[in-house]
């Protein structure tokens, strides 16, 4: 593989990111350089019987806290969660 085609591989692929969902906090870990970050919502999206009670804020969450983990300042990209039942999800950006 030429220099060139490594440095364009490590330029496109995306990182891969655990994201641990728990009431009104959120975990997140890239898996690619270990890096972690756990940080507790403000705004109230979890209810005593479900973990995502309110998707909009709990996905704008997200995504603030996974700027923030991968210091993100162009706020153009956007992470979405997967919009079914899960405990711990790989999301890729």
């Amino acid at each position: 593989m030429s220099l060139f085609e490594t440095i364009l591989n490590k330029l496109i692929a995306s990182p891969i990111l655990y994201v641990r969902f728990k009431k009104n906090e959120l975990e997140i870990k890239h898996i690619q350089s270990g890096k972690s970050i756990s940080r507790k919502s403000t705004i109230q999206f979890s209810n005593n019987r479900l973990l995502i009670a309110d998707f909009e804020p709990a996905e704008a969450f997200m995504r603030e806290v996974t700027y923030e983990l991968l210091n993100i300042k162009n706020k153009k990209l956007k992470p979405t969660l997967p919009r079914e039942p899960f405990r711990v999800c790989v999301i890729k950006l």
